[in-house]
């Protein structure tokens, strides 16, 4: 039977020390394979699994272990690694044509939108937009656009978290959240306004302006 492990027990540096080990060897931009290769023999590949996907670098750990010249890595391990990855793989590629959709719809009603976190933030760290973990989509919008923006999504076939008439009553909830039960694509609209917990006003006409 599979080990049971929580979320809080994976955190445990020091019981899972050659797990966290590799995971750090993988996630480091220059790989030392000899490095790697020595810490295998110590490693319990279930719970190297169970860590990597609890931290989001699953992608990390497939690219770094599907090397030919790591044979130690128990094939079924591999295997695993492989189909997990071709998973995440899929769900990026929907979330990326989604948010072209998207984008064009705003574009199509005049609203100005810019993505933040997601596709971008892995290709801006990793050069891959299928490295990073993500599961939702996240733009910024400005609040003047926002209700024109809801009107958008759900005549697009999204069901809104903050309905029409609370945002014409004012309300700013954390972000404006909006999902579609058929696909499970969740999307969320911020501004300075519902990011108004930071320690400075989010700079957001700033960001338009260098928009490219």
């Amino acid at each position: 039977m599979a080990e049971a492990l929580t979320p809080a027990s994976l955190t445990d540096i020091a019981a899972f020390e050659h797990e966290w080990a590799v995971l750090r060897e993988c996630a480091s931009p220059v790989c030392e394979k000899d490095r790697l290769l020595k810490l295998f023999p110590g490693v319990d590949w279930h719970r190297l699994l169970l860590v990597a996907e609890e931290h989001g670098v699953l992608a990390h750990l497939g690219v770094c272990l599907s090397d030919r010249d790591a044979p130690a890595v128990p094939p079924e391990f591999k295997q695993t690694i492989l189909e997990r990855g071709r998973a995440q793989n899929f769900l990026t590629l929907r979330l990326i044509g989604e948010l072209f959709r998207l984008l064009e719809l705003f574009v199509s009603h005049g609203i100005s939108a810019l993505v933040i976190k997601g596709p971008v933030l892995a290709v801006r760290a990793y050069s891959d937009p299928s490295v990073r973990k993500y599961v939702d989509l996240d733009l910024l919008v400005r609040q003047r656009d926002i209700r024109r923006a809801t009107e958008a999504l759900i005549a697009s076939g999204y069901r809104a978290a903050v309905s029409l008439e609370a945002i014409d009553a004012g309300r700013i909830p954390g972000q404006y959240l909006f999902s579609k039960a058929d696909s499970n694509l969740i999307v969320e609209l911020h501004n300075d306004s519902t990011l108004r917990y930071f320690p400075r006003p989010l700079p957001i006409e700033d960001f338009f302006a260098r928009q490219l």
